[in-house]
């Protein structure tokens, strides 16, 4: 079995599409640029990384987290310097987190954890 020949037919009519870009595609595929803490695993995955975690945690769902999920995009800084990860609405991990660092889960915040 080739996991890669269907994307490799796919790109093969755009000369544009490199096998560095191809490569980041997966990554992206595997390790998304920000880890939805929904479940325990996905908070497990997170603190298992080996890099510092910047973590969004909103419960009440109002704020966008587009400039985060921005910055999160940027390969070279998710693939070296930090994990991102973001904890909305009434998740388990979320509510976790926020009783273990005394979050207030009334607004909006951004933590770091330095692993």
């Amino acid at each position: 079995m080739k996991p890669l020949e269907n994307i490799s037919k796919a790109n093969a009519l755009y000369e544009e599409i490199t096998y560095e870009s191809m490569k980041e595609f997966i990554e992206e595929n595997q390790h998304p640029s920000i880890h939805h803490l929904k479940h325990v695993e996905a908070l497990l995955t997170v603190l298992s990384m080996k890099r510092p975690a910047i973590v969004f945690f909103d419960t009440t769902k109002k704020k966008d987290i587009t400039s985060f999920a921005t910055l999160a995009a940027n390969y070279a800084i998710r693939s070296k310097v930090a994990v991102f990860a973001a904890s909305q609405g009434l998740s388990m991990p979320g509510l976790l987190l926020a009783d273990l660092l005394k979050l207030d889960s009334t607004k909006p915040s951004y933590f770091f954890v330095d692993q």
